[in-house]
């Protein structure tokens, strides 16, 4: 009787024990999983929000991180060279709104000035499939770098300013580079702006340049639209 008693005690301790062992395990993966989720930044802008503040601050770096990615491989989207899939006509195979378009007005959107220098080399670029749109031509339908350079704002004002006193680009880009600095400036503004730079300037070429774009800002809408569709028949495929 007294060893089935010890020997029931002896059950009951080594149940208890193994018991507590594995509640001890439990506690300790619930631990380690809590603390790999403090540990590791998240995505979610929630995160933003977190009690703690190193979780806060992991959050804001994961969310730039990703933000850094996105451009990069938009911009690697940006750089690529469309093609139409029938060599023999130029006009044939293009997605409406291929991969490059959507790129370029995707970096438009998010404002991002590590962009611009891809889009100053797209201001020329064109889907063969774009169109009129409402009866009227508007370059940010047909050229989605200008549009994406008017997004950005005033980042792009200086370097739009410097590819037209080049005065190497065709009169699709300088229509363009005009088109931008008026939606960003608006007329005034814009014509102060190609007025200084002419002054500053010290090459008699640039002037000669710059000098040639300034009727595009005059405030009369009619001298405007004409500037814009002597631009828009000069070198405009199609």
């Amino acid at each position: 009787m007294t060893r089935s008693w010890i020997l029931l005690g002896l059950c009951g301790f080594l149940a208890i024990c193994a018991a507590a062992g594995g509640a001890l395990d439990g506690a300790k993966s619930v631990g380690e999983a809590q603390l790999s989720k403090a540990a590791s930044p998240t995505f979610d802008p929630a995160g933003l929000k977190a009690e703690n503040r190193r979780d806060r601050e992991n959050s804001d770096q994961e969310i730039r991180k990703r933000y850094n990615e996105l451009i990069e491989k938009l911009i690697q989207l940006a750089e690529q060279k469309v093609e139409g899939l029938n060599p023999e006509d130029p006009k044939s195979g293009y997605p409406w709104r291929d991969s490059k378009h959507m790129a370029i007005s995707l970096l438009g959107d998010l404002r991002a000035p590590a962009a611009m220098p891809v889009l100053m080399e797209n201001l020329g670029y064109r889907n063969p499939r774009t169109y009129w749109t409402h009866g009227s031509w508007n370059p940010g339908h047909f050229y989605p770098a200008a549009e994406a350079l008017s997004k950005i704002g005033m980042p792009a004002v200086g370097p739009v300013i410097e590819k037209l006193a080049k005065g190497d680009t065709s009169s699709n880009v300088r229509s363009n580079c005009c088109w931008v600095l008026r939606g960003i400036l608006g007329p005034r503004l814009g014509r102060l702006r190609i007025e200084i730079a002419i002054e500053q300037s010290r090459d008699a070429e640039a002037k000669k340049t710059l000098a040639g774009i300034l009727p595009y800002f005059e405030t009369d809408k009619e001298t405007a639209a004409a500037e814009l569709e002597r631009g828009k028949n000069r070198d405009n495929p199609g």
